[in-house]
């Protein structure tokens, strides 16, 4: 702890941000939010993403320092220009409720396709939910296309802190925004198989080719719903909403410094 010390007290932005890591955690110091406020905000401004992020999240929940949406948004914003992907995935919620930023979705949605690339399932899920929505005039097929990538993005997570957090916000889409819904055939005699859990979903649907909208496990259903409902909805440009907070998602732990 000494020599980690002695580093961080020279400018060494990797052993401020440790430091910073040890006393939120209280390992080998006293605990203390805000000697890791202060360590993080001396990595911070040496550009350490990490750090940034950190910073961040103790200005969004008040932790060690006054609590701050729209500093939170700056410190965030230089973690994400960094391509930190939490921190993308986190700028994107702010623009997305308009949190210490004015609302705009189509930044929320440029910033989780941002994390997405980089394997975030939350980010993908994210995109399913955009794509499934009035943002992107209901595209069933990307929105699949999405859902697909994050539970394999899941499935092959380890059994970190950070890679169970991803999990569990993931699941809080997936599950309050009813994106299971689009794995279930939409003809309502049928009797497929699905799951509300994330991980498990596997239901195999193909989206119909007129409004992507709405999904069929077979011919035959796609037959019995278009003559019972589909037929006079098809083609109908309709408004969901996206729901959910994304205000109660931001998480509010920190990103893992030493192990």
């Amino acid at each position: 702890m000494k020599w980690s010390t002695k580093a961080a007290e020279l400018g060494h932005a990797e052993a401020q941000f440790k430091l910073g890591f040890c006393f939120e955690r209280g390992r080998g110091v006293a605990q203390s939010d805000e000697k890791a406020v202060k360590w993080w905000r001396e990595a911070a401004k040496r550009g350490h993403a990490k750090a940034q992020y950190n910073l961040g999240n103790c200005y969004h929940n008040g932790t060690g320092v006054a609590q701050s949406y729209e500093k939170a948004f700056e410190c965030w914003q230089k973690a994400a220009n960094h391509g930190l992907a939490r921190a993308q995935v986190d700028l994107g919620y702010c623009y997305f409720d308009g949190i210490g930023v004015t609302q705009c979705d189509e930044k929320a949605f440029a910033l989780y396709h941002k994390a997405a690339a980089q394997g975030h399932a939350e980010a993908q899920y994210n995109l399913g939910l955009c794509y499934s929505a009035w943002l992107c005039s209901g595209n069933m097929q990307k929105t699949q296309k999405y859902l697909q990538k994050a539970q394999a993005a899941l499935a092959a997570s380890d059994d970190s802190r950070e890679s169970a957090e991803s999990r569990r916000c993931a699941q809080s889409i997936y599950s309050n925004a009813g994106l299971a819904s689009l794995f279930r055939c939409r003809n309502e005699g049928c009797s497929v198989p699905y799951s509300e859990d994330v991980a498990v979903q596997s239901a195999k649907l193909k989206s119909c080719a007129r409004c992507r909208k709405v999904a069929y496990c077979s011919v035959e259903c796609q037959t019995a719903d278009w003559k019972a409902r589909h037929k006079h909805e098809c083609g109908k440009e309709g408004r969901p909403i996206i729901t959910g907070s994304k205000e109660g998602t931001i998480r509010g732990g920190v990103l893992a410094g030493p192990d």
